[in-house]
């Protein structure tokens, strides 16, 4: 995939490279440990990309005032993937990999291709309709954008359903930190695998 993002929204190529390579070790995987971790990765990392876009980008083409069916359809889709990481963030949160399917296999990689059917449906959506709606943006609010992207990057959250308050998402924030390093969970295979491929 790796698709350039317009200028706009550059500071968040970093984070959707990362995502499109989860996406690609998601399709080729089969080992049901590995495809576990990943589906956390997927989480975390689509919940930062999504979270940038909600509070930075999706508001500066609102100011447009031309995007108003685009942005609605881009937003439940949104809704919907937001929903579907919850569920899979639910099923992997302070639990290895290797026992994310015991309870139920068949649900949990029902939610897992749902979801990552639902995430390619989003952003092919959003390169062929939202991104070149940032065509239409003034070269000085072009660079307003990238600087409040990279602001936001610096306190996304990765978690699918964030607080809207600045203090709940300083919380949310810390917490999710220290549940991506819980000692539980020693072996995370699908995470080597991005290591390996430098996608951090």
């Amino acid at each position: 995939m790796n698709r350039a993002l317009p200028r706009a929204v550059g500071p968040l190529q970093t984070e959707r490279d990362r995502l499109d390579h989860i996406i690609e070790e998601l399709g080729v995987t089969e080992d049901s440990t590995t495809r576990a971790d990943l589906a956390s990765e997927l989480v975390r990392s689509c919940s930062r990309y999504e979270d940038v876009k909600d509070r930075c980008v999706y508001p500066a083409l609102e100011t447009m005032g031309t995007a108003v069916q685009t942005l609605a359809f881009v937003r439940e889709d949104e809704a919907s993937i937001r929903d579907a990481m919850d569920v899979i963030r639910k099923r992997t949160v302070h639990m290895s990999p290797a026992n994310v399917r015991a309870d139920d296999p068949a649900g949990f990689d029902d939610a897992l291709d749902g979801l990552f059917d639902g995430i390619q449906k989003h952003l092919e959506r959003e390169q062929h309709e939202l991104f070149p709606l940032l065509d239409n943006l003034s070269p000085d609010m072009a660079d307003d954008l990238a600087d409040n992207v990279t602001n936001a990057l610096e306190h996304a959250s990765e978690k699918p359903k964030p607080s809207h308050n600045r203090i709940g998402r300083a919380i949310g924030n810390l917490g999710a930190k220290l549940t991506f390093e819980d000692a539980s969970t020693p072996r995370h295979p699908g995470r080597d695998k991005l290591d390996e491929a430098d996608i951090t």
